[in-house]
């Protein structure tokens, strides 16, 4: 229950981002809808290449990826062994 009020409360907070944001947009104005529907593709967009990214690192062997500290002592060691 707890995520679904989160969720909605982080698309409330973003309508609020997007609606700053079009504050300082003096020549034309994007409608709402449009600029809403762009930061959703952003978003799926960008969570579609981080897995893409995981899963490409770990066929090559890298797989210590829980945090960005386990991703870049991943990729370090995988460079490591490759020099050898």
């Amino acid at each position: 229950m707890s995520g679904y009020i989160l969720l909605v409360l982080s698309c409330v907070i973003g309508v609020f981002i997007i609606r700053f944001l079009q504050s300082y947009d003096i020549h034309e104005k994007d409608p709402l809808g449009k600029m809403v529907l762009v930061t959703i593709v952003g978003g799926v967009d960008s969570f579609a290449m981080a897995i893409g990214l995981y899963l490409g690192l770990e066929q090559v062997g890298v797989s210590d990826i829980m945090n960005w500290h386990g991703a870049i002592a991943g990729i370090v060691r995988w460079c490591g062994c490759k020099l050898r």
